[in-house]
């Protein structure tokens, strides 16, 4: 069995909780205040663990991209966008798979990086 790990990023101060801070939080904070995403149990390319929220790019088609999220029927997806489109909701979904690692590498995140996504649009 996996395990199951989470990383938390603290809106007002705009950055990633260690676990050793997310262990000294409270309850409240944890659920009402950080925003948690959840380990998908796969990595990249380049070997780093694929979070809830991530951006993916496959280096062969550098114009397409997707952002990492979970959905109702319990897989792994993201919603890939491309130059062609005029916003997100011309994009479509694809299950994230094992062989992921052979083909993609993280590019950022949906909090610290929202410009890649803004820019897209």
């Amino acid at each position: 069995m996996e395990n199951i790990k989470f990383r938390a990023w603290e809106p007002n101060e705009k950055r990633y909780l260690t676990w050793e801070e997310l262990q000294e939080s409270t309850v409240q904070d944890v659920f009402r205040v950080f925003k948690l995403q959840q380990f998908t149990g796969l990595v990249d390319m380049n070997g780093r663990e694929i979070y809830e929220g991530d951006i993916l790019l496959d280096p062969s088609e550098p114009e397409t991209f997707g952002m990492v999220g979970w959905m109702k029927d319990g897989t792994w997806s993201f919603w890939v966008f491309n130059e062609d489109a005029k916003d997100f909701s011309d994009g479509w979904f694809e299950c994230l798979t094992s062989d992921v690692n052979s083909y993609c590498h993280i590019i950022g995140n949906n909090y610290e990086n929202p410009n890649i996504l803004a820019e897209s649009v």
